[in-house]
């Protein structure tokens, strides 16, 4: 009878001493959007032993045309949790831990540490530069993707190479999906390619030492080289958001999505329900609301605000301090 993992084994690249060493590797995947459920889904059908998902968002309906394994039923769902279950019932023998959470500089040791491997499937560029000061300086190997439209674009990130900074050094929040679209396979090939990569640095082979950018109308794979850069700062160790040099909350056009968003730079928690006795709510779930408040407004409960209709950043400002008054962090 075969074995669950006999066509992986019987492949020179892995053999079953390699299904042994994937057994034993711990990956930590940060995003569980349409690069991150791919991801995770694969890597669970492979056997990576340990597997931690990181997200704070929940399940929206629009996510369905792209993002793997969520159905009808987990729409207004933290995303995490209902990964986890999914992958639950693909592979037993894979231990996923879940955290419906925001990533962040106080909570990023615990949740990262102990990874072989981090895996940025987010879409936030905070959040990336995080992950970045975060491995540069424990030495932890990670692999940027990112995917909107028909573009994707992978990059392994091993210590002693270049960084994200190094790469990007001005980088700056890109549109999201709601705003420019995105093709499912963009985003189904960004991950399997990803995924490919992460096998090899468990493996102990050599990764792909360029950054590859796809295009999935033409099918062409671009390989563009990438080195340090001299006057990185990260490199040279100096790791601001890892030491949390931020106001305490930041406000900035088109974040994840169309609009405005203020965001904590701490780790705090808001009590939405003495924000639900505030506001007038349009959707309320465990761990978010939208209230109607002069336009919609989406309320993490991580502190993460997002401006649908609110155009005027000083008016943001205001009502992103009010907000966090009533919720107990202000």
């Amino acid at each position: 009878m075969d074995s669950r993992y006999s066509r992986q084994e019987v492949l020179g690249f892995i053999g079953r001493d390699g299904q042994k060493m994937l057994a034993s590797s711990s990956i930590a995947i940060v995003g569980c959007g349409a690069l991150g459920s791919v991801t995770a889904e694969l890597l669970a059908r492979a056997g990576i032993g340990n597997i931690t998902i990181i997200d704070h968002d929940v399940v929206e309906l629009s996510n369905l045309q792209r993002q793997a394994l969520y159905t009808e039923d987990d729409v207004s769902k933290p995303k995490a949790s209902c990964l986890k279950s999914h992958l639950g019932r693909i592979n037993s023998e894979v231990k996923v831990t879940a955290h419906d959470a925001n990533l962040n500089f106080e909570n990023i040791l615990t949740l990262l540490s102990g990874s072989d491997l981090v895996l940025d499937c987010t879409d936030n560029i905070d959040t990336r530069l995080l992950i970045n000061e975060f491995c540069v300086k424990t030495k932890l190997p990670w692999i940027h993707s990112a995917a909107v439209q028909e573009k994707g674009v992978i990059i392994n990130f091993l210590p002693g190479g270049p960084c994200f900074k190094c790469v990007f050094p001005k980088v700056a929040q890109q549109g999201s999906c709601e705003e420019l679209g995105i093709l499912n396979s963009t985003s189904h090939i960004t991950a399997s390619i990803q995924v490919t990569e992460a096998l090899k640095i468990l493996l102990k082979k050599p990764a792909e030492p360029d950054m590859l950018r796809i295009d999935s109308i033409t099918h062409v794979i671009e390989k563009i080289k990438v080195k340090k850069l001299p006057s990185c700062n990260v490199c040279a160790g100096k790791y601001e958001l890892l030491e949390g040099k931020q106001r305490d909350f930041t406000v900035q056009k088109c974040k994840t999505r169309k609009g405005w968003s203020a965001k904590p730079a701490k780790n705090i928690k808001l009590n939405l329900a003495d924000i639900r006795k505030k506001y007038k709510v349009v959707m309320d779930t465990p761990i978010l609301l939208v209230i109607d408040h002069e336009g919609e407004i989406i309320v993490h409960d991580y502190g993460e605000l997002l401006f649908k209709d609110m155009k005027d950043e000083a008016k943001i400002r205001k009502v992103s301090e009010e907000i966090y008054k009533v919720g107990g962090a202000g």
